[in-house]
């Protein structure tokens, strides 16, 4: 599902390498949908789809929450690209649950060229 990097699927052979020893998490893909008519100030409806994949939860470093937008309670979960239900992919405003933990992607500052793994600011 990754990006061939000299002939070599990357994402599916860091997958098979890591994947069976990571915890199971779960990529909530959120799609926003309309407002209902009869209530013009409801919120958006969305719609919501769930993931299986592999991936991990750290804390971030003292030094990365410094003079930066990211807040202490945040984390940087690392989800295998490979690893995802129909090759779906990680955006700001998807969620993750984790660790019986659900937080919402506020940003996806990180993946790797063969897209193996993304880094997901989550909060």
């Amino acid at each position: 599902m990754g990006n061939k990097l000299f002939g070599l699927d990357i994402a599916a052979i860091v997958n098979g390498a890591m994947g069976s020893g990571l915890p199971d998490v779960t990529l909530v893909k959120v799609t926003s949908g309309g407002r209902d008519p009869a209530d013009p100030t409801s919120q958006l409806a969305e719609t919501t789809a769930n993931k299986a994949a592999k991936g991990f939860i750290e804390n971030y470093s003292e030094e990365a929450l410094t003079n930066t937008s990211i807040r202490r309670t945040d984390r940087l979960i690392s989800v295998l690209g490979d690893s995802i239900a129909d090759g779906a992919v990680p955006q700001m405003g998807d969620r993750l649950i984790a660790e019986g933990t659900t937080w919402e992607i506020v940003s996806v500052p990180g993946r790797d060229p063969a897209g193996a793994v993304y880094l997901c600011q989550a909060r």
